[in-house]
């Protein structure tokens, strides 16, 4: 359609109410045609108004008032988001509705001819590819416009669409000779139809692969008969009977390569696409704040910063690959997973990056199995052709008729989940699924389900303040949420943890690592050195930027570690480091204007956790190159974080965003042994968390009774089954399950079960006891039971408790009533075992006074044997009487006399130690024993023997 002249839209439009007449004229017109549509009146359509700018779907009335009041948004001269399209994309739509699709490819064959003023000699390529254009520009004959290679190329097209034989065509061919006028042009045979479009030089490669997956005969592999692994033949056998005819083999399995470099190369000799090849770079964005395409974006910009020889031509391609599986078969026909692999060129407009058209196929992985983490086999001749493509390919540009070396560089992928673990190497099944979290995961563990769930993870992605964070009854029941989020990784530590991880031979996998494998991709030289997925990339860059350095904050000069300092360091106009970050994120970033406040405060709160992020890992990164550059090794963060440095080595590693000065006094923290220590324990309890999953695996408790049924010869019951399945570490002992949970609560069970049944039950091999479980089990919490779940029919164990109770609050309460007594009962044992030990203490302080006195007796009577002649009557005075022992709440205790002391009966059984041990060995201490310093607290004292003593004690 042509573009009217809509200058009214803005000239006769005012901000005090004066519109022209012109203007609500055609503004009413707009208004009746927008809201033509359809349901337009009841669901709304976009606003263009200069506020809401086509984002929000209002109804006519409140629209009305809007255009009235705020005018339309600037630059709506075409409404394509009310019923108009641009002109290009109606011309490309009518291409697209054409029969077989040449029309487009046709045209472009036109356009590509008018290479009159060749300016620079083409390439060899391009030269043959345009004297096929011109050789086959004649018309067909004399009585039509319509050229040879039009007619050759329309054939061609409908032999691939349906899939004709090469007899079809050219009995076909014939029957065309003999109708078109004499002196025609018309190819007779296919070979000729093939000859003449040769000059097109799009190259199609086969390649055999292993039946299994296992490799592709490639190269060096090429001429293999089989592979060394697996022993499979690479060709088919056939029978001795069919091999009296010599014939070419027949390989197995065969690989589609189609390579990408001639067909980048190919949209450089169409003028207007190599006109369009450079729009990432020249093309004009009409709101500069808006990502429109891959180049806005900090992916595109960060390499281009660290490349500035490659981002500096703007006709080097970066391109995405894309793939997914899919069954060319039909769905109901035959189980056949076939791969094919696609690249997409990113340098072209957006309405044309994603065009049919514009996407290669580059492989074609065939079934039919699912190739599964073997798909980086098949990605050997791409990633080949990736690095001949990084040096450069010499190129023909026929929009500036010149040369240039070409080249190309992988910017991203696109797939599905289950692809993204076949592409990348880090598998997307078991518990360290998560791609985002990695080995930091925060699953929970279904023993029904027998699965992990992710249900609640997303809370430590919120801000830190959220509500949602505290809140104990909405999600996960009474668990509130304060973890930070995981921190992704760098290029460069992927590499590592992967490196890491293969030189243990992917030991560890589901448990430390979710590696399967080291894909191809990563032998590309700048492959590490791809902004891969980062946490609030654009907010962590602008704190580095704006890091503050040193601050000076209530009183005291700190490093700017928080968001506080930052809006703590302002200049003169009163304007903080914190006011600047948010002004240039804002920059680069929309909102929607009724919800400002709200998205302000979001990023505040972003801020604020992203600083400790970067603060802490400001370490990590010092010691990661600490080790490579001094020790030459390379070590992931999570190794990094176990190990620290001296302050000279920390101020040796200083970042570029972060001032000397903040630097050294950050060192002098982190090398002190305070923190280091403090370090350490947050580290162990992060670390702290044990999983303890059932042993089934994907198998339900029936396939695990089939196969234990099979392997031990007899039946198995399902008793049995589940307890295989939650068996703890010792495998033959049933009575020991995977958590210290479980097996309490199967000892309650069987307890129940014994009672209820007589000492003869044998419970493993028996039908599960529904009373004796819901006794053990306090009922049925959430709908769950404590053990047995899922081999219980509750249909029937819910009568079956209806029928043999009145209620089931009674046995609930019962069985609550049992545990506060046994609660009381370990409570009054633990008493008793302190009184105990208080006890023992004061036996062990009376036998010191006792062997005291012994001595004190001895010294005195030889003294007075020897020297003064005393009457052996004066003597020391008395020992006085121990303590009086503390009375127990489980028995009552004898007298603690000697003799009761010496034979051991005094107290009862304690549940830590009981009194009779603890006394028995005072008794021991006190007559001629060790005194154990640890129970007694007497220290490490051995009374002298009863042959020391040089005079009899007094009887």
């Amino acid at each position: 359609m042509s573009i009217e002249d809509r200058s009214w839209m803005y000239e006769g439009w005012n901000d005090n109410g004066s519109h022209s007449e012109e203007w609500v004229r055609n503004t009413n017109a707009f208004l009746d045609r927008a809201f033509s549509v359809p349901n337009a009146e009841k669901t709304g359509i976009v606003c263009p108004c200069s506020e809401c700018q086509n984002r929000i779907r209002r109804r006519k009335p409140v629209m009305t008032i809007h255009l009235c009041k705020r005018g339309f948004m600037p630059g709506y001269t075409l409404w394509t988001k009310h019923g108009e399209q641009s002109v290009s994309s109606s011309t490309m739509e009518h291409s697209y509705n054409s029969a077989d699709g040449l029309d487009e490819l046709l045209g472009d064959f036109g356009d590509a001819m008018q290479t009159d003023s060749v300016e620079e000699e083409p390439t060899a390529d391009a030269k043959a590819f345009y004297d096929m254009l011109s050789a086959s520009e004649v018309p067909l004959h004399n009585f039509t416009s319509v050229s040879r290679l039009t007619a050759v190329a329309r054939l061609m097209a409908i032999k691939s669409q349906h899939n004709l034989s090469a007899e079809c065509i050219d009995s076909s061919l014939r029957l065309f000779g003999y109708v078109l006028p004499e002196g025609h042009k018309m190819p007779s045979s296919l070979y000729e139809c093939k000859c003449l479009l040769n000059g097109l030089k799009m190259p199609y490669v086969k390649i055999d692969a292993c039946v299994n997956n296992c490799m592709i005969y490639y190269k060096q592999d090429e001429h293999k008969e089989k592979y060394d692994f697996c022993g499979e033949s690479r060709y088919v056998v056939t029978e001795p009977a069919c091999q009296v005819r010599k014939r070419k083999p027949i390989p197995r399995k065969v690989l589609r390569y189609l390579p990408v470099i001639p067909r980048l190369q190919r949209m450089y000799m169409e003028p207007k696409t190599a006109k369009h090849m450079r729009w990432h770079k020249e093309g004009t964005r009409t709101n500069p704040n808006v990502m429109v395409h891959p180049s806005d974006a900090e992916a595109w910009q960060h390499f281009s910063m660290i490349h500035p020889d490659f981002a500096m031509e703007a006709r080097n391609v970066r391109v995405a690959i894309a793939t997914d599986g899919f069954n060319p078969f039909s769905f109901g026909a035959t189980q056949y997973s076939c791969w094919p692999v696609f690249v997409i060129p990113l340098n072209l407009p957006p309405a044309l990056c994603m065009k049919e058209e514009n996407i290669f196929l580059s492989l074609a992985v065939p079934g039919p199995k699912h190739p599964g983490k073997n798909l980086n086999v098949f990605m050997r001749p791409l990633v080949n052709e990736f690095k001949e493509a990084w040096a450069g390919v010499v190129t023909y540009d026929s929009f500036l008729k010149q040369n240039f070396n070409m080249r190309v560089k992988y910017h991203t992928s696109i797939h599905d989940f289950p692809a993204l673990g076949m592409f990348t190497g880090w598998s997307t099944h078991g518990g360290l699924a998560c791609v985002e979290c990695m080995a930091d995961v925060d699953s929970t563990w279904l023993p029904n389900g027998r699965k992990h769930s992710w249900f609640d993870c997303h809370r430590r992605f919120l801000p830190p303040d959220h509500t949602f964070r505290n809140q104990k009854n909405a999600f996960r029941k009474g668990v509130a949420v304060h973890d930070m989020p995981p921190r992704r990784l760098s290029g460069e530590e992927v590499l590592a943890y992967m490196n890491e991880a293969k030189s243990k031979s992917f030991e560890g996998f589901g448990t430390t690592h979710n590696w399967t494998h080291i894909p191809y991709w990563w032998e590309l030289p700048y492959f590490p050195q791809l902004l891969h997925r980062t946490p609030a990339s654009v907010l962590t860059c602008l704190l580095k930027s704006h890091h503050p350095g040193l601050v000076n904050y209530r009183g005291k000069k700190v490093p700017a570690s928080t968001w506080k300092h930052y809006q703590a360091d302002k200049d003169t106009a009163g304007i903080s480091k914190a006011d600047v970050v948010e002004q240039e994120f804002w920059l680069r970033f929309r909102y929607d204007p009724e919800n400002e406040e709200k998205a302000r405060q979001h990023v505040g709160n972003c801020c604020k956790q992203l600083i400790g992020s970067i603060m802490y890992y400001a370490r990590i990164y010092a010691t990661m190159e600490h080790f490579r550059i001094v020790e030459h090794r390379n070590i992931c963060d999570k190794i990094a974080g176990k190990f620290y440095l001296s302050r000279a080595q920390y101020v040796a590693r200083c970042p570029i965003w972060c001032k000397e000065d903040c630097w050294e006094s950050m060192a002098s923290e982190w090398s002190d042994t305070k923190f280091q220590k403090k370090s350490a324990t947050n580290r162990a309890n992060r670390y702290s968390r044990k999983f303890k999953p059932h042993k089934g695996g994907s198998n339900s408790i029936a396939v695990v009774r089939q196969k234990l049924s099979k392997k031990l010869g007899r039946e198995v019951t399902q008793v049995e089954a589940w307890v295989h399945t939650h068996r703890g570490s010792d495998p033959e002992d049933p009575n020991l399950l995977n958590t210290e949970e479980a097996t309490a609560c199967l000892e309650r069970y069987k307890a129940k079960a014994i009672e209820l049944n007589g000492p003869e039950f044998d419970w493993l091999h028996s039908p599960v006891d529904i009373r004796a479980l819901y006794d053990c089990s306090c009922g049925r919490a959430h709908g769950k039971w404590a053990l047995f779940n899922g081999i219980v029919d509750d249909t029937e164990a819910l009568s079956e408790l209806k029928s043999s109770r009145t209620t089931s609050v009674a046995a609930k309460r019962k069985r609550q009533e049992e545990e506060k007594i046994a609660r009381q009962k370990e409570a009054q044992e633990a008493r008793d075992s302190r009184l105990a030990k208080e006890y023992a203490n004061s036996m062990m302080q009376w036998g010191q006074m006792v062997q005291q006195q012994n001595q004190n007796f001895q010294k005195f009577m030889e003294n007075l044997a020897a020297h003064t002649g005393l009457p052996p009557g004066l003597v020391p005075p008395p020992v006085p009487p121990p303590p009086p022992p503390p009375t127990y709440g489980v028995s009552a205790s004898p007298s603690p006399s000697l003799e009761n002391l010496s034979a051991g009966t005094f107290g009862s059984s304690i549940r830590e130690e009981s009194p009779e041990t603890t006394l028995n060995r005072i008794a021991h201490g006190v007559f001629g024993g060790p005194v154990n310093a640890t129970t007694s607290g007497g220290g490490n004292y051995s009374p002298p023997l009863e042959d020391d003593f040089p005079l009899s004690p007094l009887r």
